[in-house]
């Protein structure tokens, strides 16, 4: 990675006005910045590198939703399948709720069609995807409740067939 880093900031000249890098918090960023730091004079891993915002903010977020259990329950999903991970999200409240309906939804070709037909009720010619909550977005849940509000009626009409 630090290669690559290197290679981009040489052919783009930019070597001089580099004061800092914005990264997630994975480990690999670290290291990568130790190896800049050999190269770039003035690259200095813990002075050099700034947190990316929107990771933060996805996490206090998700501690807000799902309280302090937020890693167990990525990591409980991650080792379910496909059943217990509706059975999981269920135990959400509304948000998992709503999540398990998406899911269901989205995930067959046959449903999505169904879900597009109870959009074609009122006039308008625009047809909305729903929108999946996934975890490396970080404002994936807010983008997911927030078609779901915009499409409300065809929920409801969907689930009522």
């Amino acid at each position: 990675m630090a290669d690559v880093l290197e290679e981009v900031i040489a052919t783009y000249g930019i070597r001089d006005k580099i004061s800092a890098f914005q990264m997630d918090n994975a480990t690999n960023n670290d290291t990568a910045l130790d190896a800049l730091s050999i190269s770039i004079p003035g690259v200095d891993r813990k002075q050099s590198r700034l947190r990316y915002f929107g990771h933060i903010i996805n996490l206090v977020v998700k501690a807000l939703l799902f309280g302090n259990s937020s890693a167990s329950l990525q990591q409980q999903l991650g080792d379910a399948g496909d059943d217990n991970a509706f059975k999981i999200w269920r135990e959400q409240g509304a948000i998992g709720k709503l999540h398990n309906i998406v899911f269901y939804i989205t995930r067959s070709v046959n449903r999505r069609r169904a879900f597009e037909r109870s959009q074609k009720v009122d006039s308008s010619d625009l047809i909305l995807q729903l929108v999946r909550d996934i975890g490396v977005r970080w404002n994936s849940t807010f983008a997911m409740i927030q078609r779901a509000l915009r499409l409300k009626d065809a929920l409801h009409r969907y689930c009522k067939h």
